[in-house]
Parts: C-alpha cells; structure tokens; sequence
C-alpha cells in the first residue's frame, strides 16, 4: 500500500510539472519558429535570388554538358564498351547531391526547426504522389549498377521496339525506327518478355549508292551524312565508304545494325534515304544550271 501511495504522488505531481512543462516548451517552439521564419527572410532578397539562380543555371548546363559530351564521345566510336555511362551517371548524381546538401545545410544553420518539418512533409508528399514509380525506381537503379542495358542496344519490349538513348531512374528513353522518342516504366521491363540486341554483336549493312557513275565528292559526303543519320545505325559505329567499281568510280557505303533480322530493314531504309537525299541534290543542281 505505501508504495501504491508514493507511486500515486509521483504521477501527480510528474504530471502536473509535465502539463506546465509542456506549455513553456509550446511557447518557446512557437519563439523558435517564428525567430527562424525571420531568418530565412534574410535568404529572398533580390542578391540572393539572382545568386540562386545563377548558380543553378549553372549545374543545369553542366549536367546537360556532360550528357552531350558523352554522346559525342560514342559517336566519334571512342567509348565501344560504353564504360562512360555510369561514370557520367555517377558524376551528376554526385553534383546533385553536393548542390542539395549545400542549400540543406545554408538552411539547417538558419532554421533547423523549420527545416525538419519541411523535410518531414516532402517525404510524406512524394510517398504519396510517386507510390507507383518506385518499383520502376527500383529496376532503374539496377539497370545502371547491373548494366543490362546501354546505350545503342535495341530492345522489343511490349509489342515495341527502338534504341537505348538513356537509361532513366524511372523510365527508359527509346528511338523508334521512324525517329520518335519513346519512354518506357522501367517497370514493364520486369513485367514484360524483353528482347535485347546488343550493340557490341552489330551486324554489317552494305548498300550501293544510288547514284550514275561517276560518283563526286559531294554525292559521297551526303550519303556519308545520311548513313550516320540512319535511325538502323548503331550508335557510335563507324561509317565505310567502299569502292565498289574501280573502273567506273562506283562506291558502296556500309553501316553496323543490331542483328541479322534487323539487316534487312536497315537496309530498306538506307536505299529509301539515299535515293531521295541524292535525288533532292540532282533536282537542285539542275536548277541551278539552268537558271
């Protein structure tokens, strides 16, 4: 019974110190917001803002900087392993990261308090907006760590079909034969029957230039243009010029598909866009003779 009796005191008096405990401490939290609202406003003057702005224009250039540096890089044939690629996603993650940390810090050092809530509320926001893209953010990450897919492999996946450009965190960038982008939840790629031609096992196209012998430099350099235009080429192939008919300056061009079934449409294609370049150039030349 007595220690009933001091068990009963303690709570009483515990709870009563807790509720005038819990009432300072309420208004010394709404102190501390309502300092720290007052400390971010010094963050939005016009200097500040410009500042913000410059410097993140800055990182987007960058970023956008090395995606087509990278891309040059594979088209000139530099990189046939495509080893670039996750570097490069490397280092713009990490660019990323330092430039969020940065602003996290500037602003926990000025209002912690607001910082933690707002934190707080954007991870509950994005819980519920993005539930459905994290499965795809999931393949995503294992995509660029596996190296399934890279760029210039062909893949046919749900009754479509094209070519890697990139390899997303949520979603996969594809260009369809007829030039168009398509984007792709990276998702149905655990979901659907995934077909992947790899660029490294390219197969050699060869078709002659349609044009009557012989052949000038001018007709040779926009069949070249064309040939590495070709939506069949793998990226970062090369581009052969082949002389074909020694006698009467007759030249082949050739180019590197994915496969062997898709030989034959590349092919096609290459002849379908030859003709009407060459004969779009023919057509202009003779006007211009004659006017």
């Amino acid at each position: 019974m007595l220690w009933l009796g001091v068990l009963a005191l303690s709570c009483s008096l515990f709870g009563c110190s807790g509720a005038s405990g819990a009432e300072g401490a309420s208004v010394e939290f709404g102190d501390a917001v309502v300092r720290e609202v007052g400390e971010l406003r010094g963050l939005l003057d016009l200097r500040s803002l410009l500042l913000s702005g410059i410097g993140l224009a800055l990182v987007w250039v960058i970023l956008r900087g090395i995606r087509r540096a990278v891309h040059v890089v594979w088209r000139l044939g530099l990189d046939s392993s495509r080893r670039l690629e996750t570097t490069a996603t490397a280092v713009r993650v990490a660019l990323v990261a330092v430039v969020v940390l940065f602003v996290l810090r500037r602003i926990a050092s000025l209002a912690p308090i607001l910082l933690t809530f707002t934190l707080l509320a954007a991870i509950l926001l994005l819980a519920a907006a993005y539930a459905r893209q994290l499965p795809s953010v999931l393949v995503g990450l294992s995509l660029l760590l596996r190296r399934r897919l890279r760029h210039g492999d062909r893949i046919h996946i749900a009754n479509h079909s094209g070519t890697v450009r990139e390899v997303g965190l949520a979603q996969l960038h594809l260009r369809r034969g007829d030039g168009a982008t398509l984007f792709v939840p990276n998702r149905l790629l655990m979901e659907e029957v995934l077909t992947v031609e790899h660029a490294k096992n390219s197969e050699p196209v060869r078709v002659r230039i349609p044009a009557p012998a012989p052949q000038h430099r001018e007709q040779l350099e926009l069949s070249r243009r064309v040939a590495v235009l070709s939506p069949y080429r793998v990226p970062g192939s090369p581009v052969e010029l082949i002389e074909d008919d020694v006698e009467n300056r007759r030249y082949c061009i050739e180019i590197h598909t994915w496969s062997v079934r898709a030989a034959t449409e590349a092919r096609e294609h290459l002849e379908q866009a030859l003709d009407s370049a060459l004969g779009a150039q023919a057509r202009a030349r003779s006007d211009g003779t004659r006017t």
